[in-house]
């Protein structure tokens, strides 16, 4: 298996979710609903960990009217299986990943266009 190491990554998350993460470690999502399916996600750039963090407070406040406050997390990844990983930085990684949401979208809208012509 080889395995692969980041160094400098943030994560983008709500203050109470930071704390937990900082007392447990990460535990990867089991979400579906995430933009690229279950698992951790990281961004190379703090910036972009802060839009994350801050539209989940956001999403977190429309859902339950409990307004948390974002925060970013640093970190240094050791020892992924490089299986695992989804890197939009790597040209081959992102070029996969453009043709799956063209696909996607061709679909949606082929779909769409099938629902616009029968409910018209």
């Amino acid at each position: 298996m080889r395995t692969e190491r980041f160094n400098n990554l943030y994560h983008g998350t709500d203050e109470e979710s930071k704390k937990l993460i900082l007392a447990n470690g990460f535990t990867p999502s089991t979400s579906a609903d995430l933009w690229c399916g279950p698992g951790g996600y990281f961004y190379d750039i703090k910036a972009k960990a802060c839009w994350y963090g801050s539209n989940k407070c956001n999403d977190i406040y429309r859902q339950t009217m409990q307004k948390l406050k974002p925060a970013v997390i640093k970190a240094h990844v050791d020892n992924i299986n490089a299986e695992h990983i989804f890197d939009l930085r790597d040209p081959k990684t992102l070029e996969e990943f453009e043709s799956s949401v063209s696909a996607f979208l061709d679909n949606a809208v082929d779909k769409m266009a099938v629902n616009e012509y029968t409910h018209s």
